[in-house]
């Protein structure tokens, strides 16, 4: 079940932590969005995160303003979200407009029990493809799911992460709408020979849930290693 805290940046830190603290032990996903907590001294931040309890696994930041904290600051915050948290929402906190090390330095923080993060309509087409590649090399490694919806990745960004992509443990990769890569991309990213060599380890490449055309394929057989 969910807890919907709201009017965040109109409450005392004092009255959020007591508001998260009283959340029912039932409740499952907390969410946070849209309470413009990144505009907060890094103190505060870290210590409305500090105060989510463990029964609470699923957590939405979703359109907190995250991008006005630094690398070290967004690295303290994540750090300071308890391990059991599986699922997490990062979407449209404008985190494109970190530097590359910024970003390396705020992911390493994300705590190794995350297996599915959500980084939609970040601007993340402002980075580089490398930026991006390691980007990607920074995740916790149990993440199986990963969200980079609406972030403007050109071709060139798919190209220059597939390597990263390959090693990691991601099985759901979500690009948004695929119409706007060319066939030869399509092609290569679906079928052989790159299918053994850059997609081994992605279990399914699909679309946006809002976009209407069908993913372009609905499983990738995973390739068994030795």
């Amino acid at each position: 079940m969910q807890y919907k805290l709201t009017d965040g940046q109109n409450k005392t830190v004092a009255v959020l932590v007591k508001e998260i603290q009283q959340i029912p032990v039932y409740m499952s996903s907390l969410e946070l969005d849209l309470n413009q907590l990144g505009a907060r001294p890094i103190e505060e931040l870290v210590q409305i995160l500090g105060a989510i309890r463990d029964n609470l696994t699923e957590l939405n930041l979703y359109n907190n303003s995250l991008s006005k904290k630094t690398g070290a600051e967004l690295a303290e915050a994540f750090n300071a979200i308890h391990d059991k948290v599986t699922r997490l929402n990062l979407g449209f906190n404008e985190l494109g407009t970190k530097t590359g090390e910024e970003l390396d330095q705020a992911f390493i923080a994300i705590r190794a029990n995350v297996i599915s993060l959500d980084l939609n309509s970040n601007g993340l087409g402002k980075k580089t493809g490398e930026e991006l590649a390691n980007m990607i090399r920074h995740l916790p490694r149990t993440i199986t799911h990963l969200d980079l919806s609406n972030n403007h990745l050109t071709e060139q960004h798919l190209w220059a992460m597939l390597p990263a992509l390959r090693l990691s443990n991601i099985k759901t990769l979500d690009l948004g709408d695929t119409r706007k890569y060319s066939l030869k991309l399509k092609t290569e990213l679906i079928g052989p020979p790159l299918l053994s060599q850059l997609l081994e380890n992605l279990g399914h490449f699909s679309q946006s849930p809002q976009e209407q055309n069908p993913p372009l394929v609905d499983v990738i057989p995973l390739v068994p290693t030795m």
